[in-house]
């Protein structure tokens, strides 16, 4: 009894933690990491592929808030309930109803809308959806407030991811 209460109080160190530093775990890691990297630069149908160069975590993914974070990974792909409800409901897709092109509603329109020009303009956003929302961007930290301003975003906290939806 008393061996395994001082068995118990000694800080655990696993068997295999040796491993982790055996010229074998280390080839074997950078095998899986340069061959991750490969599959990720040969997908040509991704939208993330097209958005990110690498496979690394972005900078911009550690926001105080897992709400956040959702949303400008959600952002980033276009898919937010306004843009995506029409395959939900089987109805017509939402057209922009700030220009008169109606013209279906997406991220990419609504950072090229020209009737919004003078407002992403004005807060530093860029017109491409790629540089808009590319890592470190600088009008990335506006975009949410761009959105919810135009109300494109609601401007209340979701319950869930699903429900980013507009006013």
């Amino acid at each position: 009894m008393e061996m395994s209460i001082k068995q118990s109080k000694t800080p655990y160190s696993s068997p295999m933690s040796h491993l982790r530093t055996s010229p074998l775990f280390l080839f074997i890691n950078k095998f899986i990491h340069v061959s991750w990297i490969s599959h990720w630069e040969k997908q040509s149908h991704n939208i993330l592929t097209q958005l990110k160069r690498s496979p690394h975590p972005w900078d911009s993914s550690n926001q105080p808030s897992r709400h956040l974070e959702i949303t400008i990974t959600r952002l980033r792909i276009g898919h937010i309930r306004l843009t995506r409800t029409h395959l939900l409901t089987h109805l017509m897709p939402l057209a922009c109803t700030h220009c008169a092109l109606n013209s279906p509603l997406s991220i990419e329109h609504i950072l090229k809308c020209r009737e919004l020009s003078a407002v992403r303009t004005s807060l530093l956003i860029h017109h491409s959806h790629l540089d808009a929302f590319s890592d470190p961007s600088l009008s990335l930290s506006k975009i949410i407030p761009f959105l919810q301003q135009d109300r494109f975003l609601s401007a209340s906290k979701p319950t869930s991811p699903t429900e980013l939806i507009a006013r």
